[in-house]
């Protein structure tokens, strides 16, 4: 074989191995490209679901801290809703009973006897001199203590009276 003839060969050989070595890293470029891009891709997912789990799992903490603030809040609320309540109803039954004895109280310029206690909407009607036999005034009586006001109701009672809008009914039941 004459030496033309081996370089010719060996330039074919070389010219092969040299494609072969530049498909190879052509490959290995795309390989490792797409393995870098898959890689970025599963970490972004993972980022973001555990993003996703980390804010989940702050929501259920937060719920359950809100919660529990709102128990004891509502224990200390309900303490102090009862105490109020006992307190109001002594408040109430006390006035029921001082509006109940008003009549035999010193400053009640009226016979105690004339008096008829109905409670509500007015607590008291005096019969002025009843208890003599002789009835001079009918007096509507609205016991209050301290500061407290007329109801609207009593109000309307009030007026009807100062525009002497009094009616006397009878009323017959039969056997």
């Amino acid at each position: 074989m004459s030496d033309g003839i081996i370089y010719f060969l060996l330039s074919i050989i070389i010219v092969i191995l040299a494609t072969c070595v530049a498909f190879l890293a052509l490959l290995t470029y795309k390989l490792s490209s797409n393995l870098s891009n898959r890689a970025r891709s599963l970490y972004q997912e993972w980022r973001a679901n555990d993003y996703e789990n980390l804010l989940q799992e702050q929501k259920a903490i937060a719920l359950r801290e809100a919660e529990v603030s709102l128990q004891e809040w509502k224990s200390k609320k309900e303490k102090t809703i009862r105490n109020d309540a006992i307190s109001r109803s002594k408040s109430a039954i006390a006035a029921r009973v001082r509006e109940q004895f008003s009549p035999y109280f010193p400053n009640m310029s009226f016979n105690p006897k004339d008096a008829r206690f109905i409670g509500s909407p007015i607590d008291l009607v005096i019969f002025d001199g009843l208890d003599n036999g002789k009835v001079e005034n009918i007096i509507f009586v609205e016991v209050k203590t301290g500061s407290s006001s007329l109801s609207e109701r009593q109000k309307l009672i009030r007026e009807a009276i100062q525009l002497k809008k009094v009616i006397w009914s009878e009323l017959r039941i039969s056997n």
